[in-house]
């Protein structure tokens, strides 16, 4: 993570990463860029410090980051993008559980997690691509998938007088508040 200018370049090249992660071009640190293709820019980063050997994993359903090639091996993830190397189908919201189909090359893997919100979707199928990466097979991942929980004040669906809520209180950016 990152919120100001050069923190991604300095923390790669003390880390030196094999695998980065770029999950969105949002609007919670736009302040301190000045615009989103800055922001980008700066999440871009990583692969400076990244091994000449690593990947980058894209969100493939965020504009700028699906326009994006940079210069290293690139791995396109989404729920909506089907161009992406890894994206989602059959997606179903049943009570607290959601339910998906992740398609890589053709193969058609069902995943279910016991929580909401795409986002969490888009955070799997990442997951899973990462997992393939090292090898991970497809069962061993979908079962530890279907174990996440959330913690805290963190994506919660509770019920109170008969009513159901969903509380999510960690973040008061725009695109945060808009996913939950």
């Amino acid at each position: 993570g990152m919120d100001r200018f050069g923190e991604i370049d300095y923390l790669a090249g003390a880390v030196k990463p094999d695998v980065g992660v770029i999950t969105n071009i949002g609007d919670a640190h736009i302040g301190n860029f000045g615009s989103k293709e800055k922001l980008m820019a700066n999440k871009l980063g990583i692969i400076e410090g990244m091994d000449p050997e690593g990947v980058l994993y894209l969100n493939g359903d965020d504009p700028l980051l699906a326009a994006a090639r940079p210069a290293c091996k690139v791995v396109y993830y989404a729920v909506h993008n089907k161009n992406a190397d890894y994206y989602v189908e059959n997606t179903q919201q049943l009570g607290a559980r959601t339910t998906f189909d992740i398609v890589h090359n053709g193969v058609r893997t069902p995943v279910v997690l016991n929580v909401l919100g795409e986002y969490n979707v888009l955070n799997a199928v990442c997951s899973f691509a990462i997992g393939r990466q090292f090898g991970i097979p497809e069962e061993t991942i979908v079962e530890g998938l279907s174990h996440f929980q959330t913690t805290g004040i963190r994506q919660n669906l509770m019920e109170v007088c008969g009513r159901k809520l969903f509380m999510d209180c960690y973040n008061a950016s725009s695109d945060y508040v808009h996913s939950a």
